[in-house]
């Protein structure tokens, strides 16, 4: 088949890419080549595009704090602008970005099949991707992550993981096909911002959730692609996870990270591609790198050659900084079963709205000192918002948990500013200055684990990148996800924190210390049954306006927030905003 005409990807490659964008772009087009979507097909309204991503192209910011690059270059760091770039070259009028750790990718795909269960979207192309970087790469080594020998997942001898670059698509249609994702599950730990549960409650609340929405029981299940980074305490607590779920040593599980490395943002989107293939060719791959088996893992992981395998569905996972994990289970052929929106969707409602103070010692003293010692910017915002507002919906902490429930963060920055803080201490002349505590701040998802430590809540995860438009879509997403029956209950926050160094580095106009803000946005059945009331409020994503030309914003103030607050107030209204790059949200209220 001849390749897939883009002209405008084709330029973009011409005028030479960031090294992630490269990578997207390739192999996104693979995706789009085997797919077979027209031009008009992938122009749709209802076709949408999905990114996932860990650094984006922080590589962008680095050289501009090196001296190397400028300005605008350095804005096209940000995680939005790796997405809305990739939509502008492939020509899809509607994008998301995901940024949740290692398992972005993963649910980025649970993402957008939900939105093609719900009739959101008919198609859906999920791209993950992410380039080896400086910044990375030295991460890893402050942190001691890594094995100068290569990765060596679930060996007796594992010393940790290898850092690769690359990316992965999986063009997602609704309708019939030869493989299907039947169930996704996400979770969190609740337990530690860079170590794993040892008990693996995180993993196994997800693979438990993937398979009941899949219908399936765990004996249904062929083989598992599984994480496998060769860190110590990872495949050790994978080992407990699907131990605890299939059985010890009864389901047979692969590795890819000793072949390819650790492709971050874009690992659990290699890995459901892997599953995909091994499911249609009917064997499991071996685990490259695995010379002896650890006999404390409990697990029948391939080695060697390639098996046979004969059951029709498989599944893979991933789990990643932040405490997050995410399972999806893949079926070949289709299963017969009973649609998932056979009647019309609960409604939203948003029930509680809060504003956060923005003034420092204002916010320690909400979430107190001896928390906030080891909070970034992001961190402290985010936790006193949530401290703010389960008090002002009365939410109590038994029932929320008990709930299904999920936290949304929307950030334009992320985390710029602890990037920022962090390679400049890789830049000092003294290595002394290196901060591994830090660089496991430089992932904004950190906000939301956090978050869940602190009101142990161990339930799916979302960091939403929409530019100026974050805060926006994250309450769209929300909306949609009650909609759709998948959760009962939302926390959706909206945080940015912004320093002067990494203002002036992006030439941002620096605003006042932007306060975060803080919405419940509940199903009306779970609202009603604890005695609250709310405004019902619905969301769009717009497609892309085409005489808007790709750029980079240089304001960080959210869009939008002021006409929802007027909306919430009088009780309805239309609450509609664009960032510069095009696209579009909007908020129905009433």
């Amino acid at each position: 088949m001849s390749p897939v005409p883009l002209p405008v990807a084709e330029a973009a490659y011409a005028a030479g890419p960031g090294r992630a964008r490269a990578l997207g772009l390739h192999a996104a087009l693979e995706a789009l080549t085997e797919a077979n979507w027209s031009e008009s097909e992938r122009a749709h309204p209802k076709t949408m595009l999905v990114v996932a991503t860990t650094k984006a192209e922080i590589e962008r910011l680095t050289d501009r704090m090196a001296g190397r690059g400028d300005a605008p270059s350095a804005r096209a760091s940000l995680i939005f602008s790796l997405s809305s770039e990739l939509a502008y070259d492939l020509g899809f009028p509607r994008v998301e970005s995901v940024s949740l750790a290692c398992a972005s990718g993963l649910v980025a795909a649970g993402l957008a099949v939900r939105a093609l269960r719900t009739g959101e979207a008919d198609r859906a192309l999920v791209v993950g991707a992410d380039a080896v970087s400086r910044f990375i790469y030295r991460g890893f080594a402050n942190l001691g992550a890594l094995d100068p020998s290569g990765a060596r997942p679930f060996d007796t001898d594992r010393a940790g993981l290898t850092v690769g670059e690359g990316a992965a698509a999986v063009a997602l249609e609704a309708g019939g096909g030869d493989l299907e994702v039947v169930g996704f599950g996400a979770s969190n730990d609740a337990n530690h911002i860079t170590g794993p549960a040892r008990d693996g409650r995180g993993l196994v609340q997800a693979l438990s959730a993937s398979l009941a929405e899949a219908e399936l029981g765990p004996g249904a299940v062929g083989f598992a692609v599984v994480h496998g980074t060769a860190t110590r305490f990872n495949d050790a607590m994978e080992g407990v996870a699907y131990s605890r779920v299939f059985g010890p040593q009864n389901l047979p599980v692969t590795s890819v990270k000793g072949a390819v490395g650790h492709l971050m943002g874009a690992a659990g989107l290699l890995n459901l591609v892997v599953t995909a293939a091994a499911l249609k060719d009917r064997q499991c791959p071996p685990t490259a790198g695995l010379r002896r088996s650890d006999p404390d893992i409990s697990l029948d992981v391939v080695q060697g050659r390639s098996r046979s395998v004969a059951a029709s569905a498989a599944v893979t996972s991933a789990s990643g900084f932040g405490g997050v994990n995410a399972a999806i289970t893949l079926r070949r052929a289709p299963h017969p079963r009973a649609d998932a929106r056979t009647e019309p969707g609960p409604r939203a409602l948003v029930t509680a709205s809060i504003t956060a103070p923005s003034d420092r010692s204002a916010l320690i003293e909400r979430v107190g000192a001896r928390a906030a010692r080891r909070l970034d910017g992001l961190c402290l915002k985010t936790i006193a918002a949530a401290d703010a507002l389960v008090a002002a919906a009365e939410l109590a902490p038994q029932p929320l948990r008990e709930a299904r429930h999920a936290l949304f963060l929307g950030t334009a920055l992320g985390s710029l500013t602890t990037d920022v803080a962090y390679y400049s201490r890789e830049l000092a002349p003294d290595e002394a200055t290196s901060s591994p505590r830090l660089f496991a701040y430089t992932l904004p998802n950190v906000a939301l684990g956090e978050l869940a430590i602190r009101l142990e809540l161990p339930g799916e995860h979302v960091v939403v990148c929409a530019g100026r438009l974050s805060a926006l879509a994250a309450l769209h997403r929300a909306t949609r996800w009650i909609e759709g029956g998948f959760i009962d209950v939302a926390l959706v926050f909206a945080a940015e924190e912004l320093s002067t160094e990494a203002a002036e580095l992006l030439e941002i106009e620096e605003a006042p210390p932007l306060p975060a803000r803080g919405w419940v946005v509940e199903a009306e059945r779970f609202a009603r049954d604890r005695g609250a009331t709310g405004l019902r409020l619905r969301g769009e994503l717009l497609s892309r306006a085409r005489s808007v030309e790709q750029e980079t914003e240089t304001s960080a103030v959210p869009l939008g927030l002021e006409a929802l607050d007027a909306a919430l107030e009088s009780g309805c209204g239309l609450v509609e905003a664009r960032c510069a790059q095009g696209y579009g949200v909007r908020l129905e209220v009433g």
